[in-house]
């Protein structure tokens, strides 16, 4: 990244800017550039009827995230928080999908049960029809420990789900709080 021939370093936030600013020598060569996404891609919709059916599952509201199953997304605070909602709100018939693939999907659903929540959650695996399923989400919940940015949030925004976020990496440069979403 230090070689004299490169013009400019985009980075796809401001955080990923911050955090590789220390090893580039000439750090006016860092730009950000956020990455946008192709909002025709939102066309179609699944309903929540459908997501019953599918699934099995009979729900008042539906709270997904689309992320890979990996460490830093954290989806084991997604589950706790799957946990706290259904005993600060028991009234309320929700239902969580994990929606992704990805290396702790065994421990993340040994989690679920430890947690006693299982009947709670879907682990749907690998979709191909992401953006109409954002569509039948009422809340898209993204728990991660940090996010170059978070082009799943971008989705989420395009498909109109309103969006429950953590305050990490670039997520911020995205939602603000209160006004494009909650972050925590």
């Amino acid at each position: 990244y230090n070689f004299n021939g490169i013009k400019k370093i985009l980075c796809v936030s401001d955080e990923i800017r911050r955090i590789t600013s220390p090893d580039i020598k000439e750090n006016n060569k860092l730009v950000t550039v956020h990455s946008g996404i192709d909002t025709s891609r939102f066309t179609g919709e699944i309903s929540p009827a459908n997501l019953q059916l599918e699934f099995g599952i009979n729900a008042d509201i539906f709270i997904g995230n689309v992320a890979a199953l990996a460490p830093h997304k954290d989806y084991f605070t997604f589950l706790e928080t799957v946990k706290i909602f259904r005993e600060k709100h028991p009234e309320i018939n929700a239902h969580f999908l994990c929606i992704g693939e990805g290396e702790l999907k065994e421990d993340l659903q040994k989690y679920a049960a430890k947690l006693g929540v299982t009947d709670n959650v879907t682990f749907t695996g690998f979709r191909k029809d992401v953006p109409a399923l954002l569509k039948a989400l009422d809340i898209f919940l993204i728990t991660s420990e940090t996010e170059g940015l978070g082009t799943s949030i971008l989705d989420a925004i395009a498909s109109g789900t309103p969006v429950v976020a953590t305050a990490a990496g670039g997520i911020p440069e995205i939602i603000l709080h209160e006004k494009t979403g909650l972050l925590a």
